[in-house]
């Protein structure tokens, strides 16, 4: 009887680890809260900032560009915006999928007609909105 005690002790402790009540559950379970609570946090900064293009906003920032460069190559963003390669062309893409950028050729792009209408909103003033 006594093996099998200890066989059964074993197994609840190796389960115990993976269970909310366990060393590794806790540490899900606080990783999981700070997401949580990021998330809220996000979504409170994004609904304070409705309307208003702030500095960290990447595709406004290559809007602005494309609207006082006129068309640019992918390296001329690159270097005007300051930001990651992997970001500008997740921007790009976007700005594309909203109809706000086009390609001229290959290798420019250029704004839209919505896109230019986009950029003067942008450097109206926000009590105008």
């Amino acid at each position: 009887m006594a093996k099998g005690r200890k066989a059964k002790q074993k197994r609840t402790t190796g389960s115990r680890i993976l269970s909310g009540d366990g060393l590794l559950g806790e540490i899900v379970g606080n990783a999981l809260g700070q997401l949580v609570a990021s998330g809220i946090e996000r979504t409170a900064d994004w609904g304070s900032q409705v309307g208003d293009a702030n500095e960290d906003d990447l595709a406004a920032k290559v809007v602005r560009c494309l609207g006082s460069g006129g068309s640019q190559t992918v390296a001329q963003l690159l270097r005007s915006t300051r930001a990651g390669l992997t970001e500008l062309l997740a921007s790009i893409r976007s700005l594309k999928n909203a109809g706000l950028i086009t390609d001229t050729n290959p290798h420019r792009l250029e704004l839209t007609a919505s896109g230019a209408e986009l950029v003067e909103l942008l450097k109206s003033d926000r009590s105008q909105l």
